[in-house]
Formats: structure tokens, C-alpha cells, sequence
């Protein structure tokens, strides 16, 4: 190959060249932009999961709150606690309802009724004490509400490992 014929080449198919250098940037420009997608739409997904998983560990540390009000009979706390746990709860089913499988929304709305009960029992309580055995099905509602949501910030913290 000589040098003459080779400036003669590029001379007459400059334009040629040119575009087909065009399609390939072009094309690793697409790739490169497909990949950039991908890699923010799974950081928004791990972002969304985190912020789920505080908010259920945020619900969990509420329950716990419940459950030693409940004990010391400070019933306006109690009262307090549980209607922010059923708020959480209605928040985390409105907020993130595709993270969540059909058992998940139902453990969270078990949780929301036993807290709107929970709430129901001090706000009456706060002007007359509660029975003994209305006392018990409390702190029994209060254990469930704890092991529902603490099944579901464990499913939240497993999926979250998962996809790192």
C-alpha cells in the first residue's frame, strides 16, 4: 500500500468514512447511555428499599415505645404511639406499594388495625382505667402489631442485601 493511493482513498470517501465513524460513536454512545440508565434506576431501587427500611425501623422503635407505655399506664403516649404507627403504616402501603407483596400489605394492615385499636383502648382509658383483661388484649395487640412489623423490616433489610 502506498502512501499516494491511500490520500487518493481517503480523498474520494472521506464522507463514507466519516459517517460509518459516525454509527459506531453513535452506537457506543447508546450503550454507554443504556448502561448509566440501568445503573440509576437500580440506585433509585436500593434508595427507595433504605428509606422504606427506615421508616419500618422508625414504626418498630414506636411499637417498642407502645409497649413500655403500656406498662407504666401512660396512656396518652400510648395513644400517641399508636396513632403514629398506623399513620407509618398507611404511609409505607401508599408510598411503596410495588416493594411490598400481597403478605407484606396484609401484615402492615394487621398492624394498622391493632394500632387504631390500641388507640381507641388509651384514648378511653385516659378517662377511666381499663379492665385487666382489656389491659392483656392490649399488650397482646401491641406483641402482634411488634411481630408484623418486624417480619417486614426483616423482609426489607433481606431484600435490601440482596440487591447490593
Amino acid at each position: 500500500m502506498s502512501w499516494p493511493w491511500l490520500s487518493e482513498f481517503l480523498g474520494q470517501n472521506w464522507g463514507n468514512l466519516a459517517s460509518v465513524l459516525g454509527v459506531m460513536v453513535s452506537v457506543a454512545t447508546l450503550v454507554v447511555a443504556t448502561k448509566a440508565r440501568q445503573a440509576a434506576e437500580a440506585a433509585k431501587a436500593v434508595a427507595r428499599r433504605q428509606s422504606l427500611t427506615e421508616v419500618l425501623q422508625d414504626t418498630v422503635r414506636k411499637n417498642e415505645q407502645v409497649g413500655l407505655f403500656l406498662s407504666q399506664r401512660r396512656w396518652d403516649i400510648v395513644w400517641l404511639r399508636a396513632q403514629e404507627i398506623a399513620g407509618a403504616t398507611s404511609i409505607v402501603l401508599t408510598r411503596w406499594p410495588q416493594e411490598l407483596n400481597a403478605s407484606s400489605k396484609d401484615n402492615l394492615l394487621r398492624s394498622q388495625r391493632l394500632s387504631n385499636s390500641i388507640a381507641g383502648v388509651a384514648l378511653i382509658a385516659s378517662g377511666e382505667a381499663p379492665t385487666p383483661p382489656a389491659l392483656a388484649r392490649m399488650s397482646q395487640a401491641q406483641g402482634r402489631v411488634a411481630q408484623l412489623l418486624n417480619t417486614e423490616l426483616g423482609e426489607s433489610l433481606r431484600s435490601s442485601e440482596w440487591r447490593k
